[in-house]
């Protein structure tokens, strides 16, 4: 069976009971509460949504109700009766589906009137306690807001009163600094009487040195200008002194005739080239493949040709234009360039090999630093770097034959080059005569032609040996360093 009665006060309990607990320890107390208020805050003190989610269900609760109450109200309209029905059968069925009918309707029509009303009513103030809501919301902010205003105003109370504590303690120190100021004033008025006299002293004093000071000015412009123009006289002398001692000894014409008369014949020094090819087996350079020898201070030529022989190509550098154009008369490639600036505008990695004979005698420490340097960079990986000089152990090159060239600056010593090679970086350096073994194979000679026993003394044998680097030492020697 339906209730066709809706308990009216029960239900009003029921949204009391819910609005007081949606609202219990919801009192804002200043003791509660921070000093700011946010949207969180507000939130958490009051829950607008929750209520209006539970007026919402109330409604919907009340909606239900009254729906059961018309179904109880229509309960004979819902006896059905079939077609199959016939005779009594259909007219008892007839009969209870009126007698339902007319029951229900006299026991609730009434009763539906009334909860129509009531459901009315309640909707009503349903309504009603939504609009409410945003007031009570509102309401809520506001008694926020005045707390955190409250809190405001305390905080600045008490600053305000610091302020003033502090505004009377400056007020105090600025009184006593006053009175030391006043006192300060008093002994500063003395000092300047006593010291009056001193002052104006002081200041005729300045001025005698001020006026020293500015013929001392004076007297050292003109001392100053003088030496300036000593100095550049001096300097101009020893410009012309620099000029005159940088100036060729020889003309370019004149020291290729000199390489002709005392360097020896081509064929000769070809002779002594070709020993460097055969013992280091063509600088290790593969003649089917692109290859390239920069020789540099190329003079007549002879490395040049010595390289075309052997299908190797090769370029001539030398600061003597006479001697660059021999060497293009004879169809070989030479330029005229300073060595060091000829090295410089190479690639990296480009050169086979790099060779330097009876050259470095001839510059000076730093630009043979250069050279080896600048070597390292322009040969391929295992490229060798080759440089021949007079050797000044060989007793004729150390006191004669060296010093017929008066291009020739001072002997080099090999210790010395092979420690620039090392220290650039090379991979092996060593030392190469190409006489020694010509040197060797004569001495060998003469001892055997000997049959004295002396000669297997080993005092005569060391003294020989010493005879030897002294007297017949190779008469140059070459630094091979490879990369």
């Amino acid at each position: 069976m339906f209730n066709t009665k809706i308990d009216v006060a029960k239900i009003m309990e029921k949204i009391k009971a819910d609005v007081a607990a949606k609202h219990s320890g919801s009192v804002i107390s200043q003791g509660d509460r921070m000093p700011t208020y946010s949207n969180a805050d507000h939130s958490a003190d009051f829950d607008a949504v929750g209520i209006k989610n539970e007026l919402e269900r109330i409604d919907s609760y009340i909606t239900n109700t009254n729906a059961d109450s018309e179904n109880y109200y229509r309960i004979g309209d819902r006896i059905r009766i079939s077609d199959k029905a016939k005779g009594l059968v259909r007219k008892i069925k007839i009969f209870f589906k009126r007698f339902f009918r007319k029951a229900t309707r006299f026991i609730a029509e009434d009763q539906i009137v009334v909860n129509t009303n009531t459901i009315n009513s309640i909707r009503a103030l349903l309504e009603y306690n939504r609009e409410l809501l945003p007031v009570i919301d509102l309401v809520f902010y506001l008694h926020a807001q005045n707390t955190l205003l409250n809190d405001q105003v305390r905080r600045l109370s008490e600053e305000l009163e610091n302020i003033k504590r502090d505004t009377g303690w400056h007020s105090e120190a600025l009184e006593k600094f006053k009175l030391d100021m006043g006192a300060h004033g008093e002994v500063f008025d003395k000092f300047k009487l006593d010291h009056s006299e001193a002052l104006e002293k002081l200041k005729l004093d300045m001025g005698a040195h001020s006026e020293a000071l500015e013929k001392f000015k004076l007297d050292m412009g003109s001392y100053v200008e003088s030496q300036n123009n000593n100095i550049a006289g001096v300097s101009d002398k020893l410009q012309a002194f620099l000029d005159e001692q940088n100036k060729p000894i020889l003309s370019d014409e004149m020291y290729e005739e000199f390489l002709d008369k005392y360097r020896g014949s081509r064929e000769e020094i070809s002779r002594r080239l070709n020993v460097y090819f055969d013992e280091f087996n063509n600088f290790n350079i593969d003649p089917t493949r692109p290859n390239v020898i920069v020789d540099i201070g190329c003079g007549r030529g002879e490395m040049l040709e010595c390289a075309y022989k052997r299908g190797i190509s090769c370029v001539g550098v030398d600061i003597n234009e006479a001697c660059c154009n021999y060497c293009k008369d004879r169809g070989f490639n030479a330029v005229h360039s300073d060595a060091v600036e000829y090295l410089s505008g190479l690639e990296g990695n480009s050169v086979d090999a790099v060779t330097a004979f009876q050259l470095i005698e001839h510059i000076s420490t730093d630009m043979l630093n250069n050279i080896i340097k600048e070597a390292l960079r322009v040969l391929k990986p295992g490229g060798m770097l080759i440089m021949e000089t007079p050797y000044s152990r060989n007793v004729e090159v150390g006191t004669y034959s060296f010093y017929i060239d008066p291009t020739h600056r001072r002997p080099v010593n090999g210790d010395f080059v092979k420690f620039l090679c090392e220290e650039r970086g090379y991979s092996s350096v060593s030392f190469f005569m190409w006489k020694e073994k010509e040197i060797e194979a004569w001495l060998n000679s003469v001892y055997g032609a000997e049959t004295t026993k002396a000669l297997e003394s080993p005092t005569f044998r060391t003294v020989l040996e010493e005879a030897k680097k002294a007297l017949f030492a190779s008469p140059d020697y070459a630094i091979i360093a490879v990369k």
